[in-house]
């Protein structure tokens, strides 16, 4: 497996597995109008423009998973960390994150997500970030805000 800058090519494959990863947490949420699963070609370009896309390929090329990331001050924000739901917990995931974070050296990194998934929690936590906010989007679903701060 590799991990490598996306081109702008490689980003309706990445739509794509986006939607594939997110749907479980739609069926547990019951909806299927989370931003992930409608997010359109123009947004994910504008983010490929605003920041860095990377993608972790197989040995067939084929693309696995992808992770998003802008550094804004001193902070590198973590956005749409996805893997292949039938490739998670083979470290795919791991390696997109270490990768992003080689990528865009800072004092601090940041990421969310649902409290739905506690694998996903864990993930973060095993990781290296810590809890630093948690608040509620919708009635039943908390986001938690994770940071990680560089050692450097």
């Amino acid at each position: 497996m590799l991990i490598l800058e996306a081109t702008i090519s490689d980003l309706r494959s990445i739509l794509e597995l986006q939607y594939l990863a997110y749907q479980k947490e739609a069926e547990i949420l019951d909806d299927y109008e989370l931003d992930p699963l409608k997010e359109t070609e123009e947004e994910i370009e504008e983010a490929f423009f605003n920041g860095v896309i990377l993608k972790a390929i197989d040995d067939l090329g084929h693309i696995v998973g992808s992770v998003r990331a802008f550094k804004k001050e001193d902070t590198v924000f973590i956005e749409r960390l996805i893997v292949d739901p039938n490739l998670t917990g083979n470290g795919i995931g791991s390696k997109l994150l270490d990768a992003a974070e080689k990528l865009l050296p800072s004092k601090r990194y940041e990421f969310f997500s649902s409290d739905i998934i506690s694998n996903n929690l864990d993930f973060f936590r095993n990781n290296g970030y810590k809890e630093f906010k948690a608040e509620f989007i919708k009635p039943n679903v908390r986001a938690v805000y994770f940071e990680k701060l560089s050692t450097d």
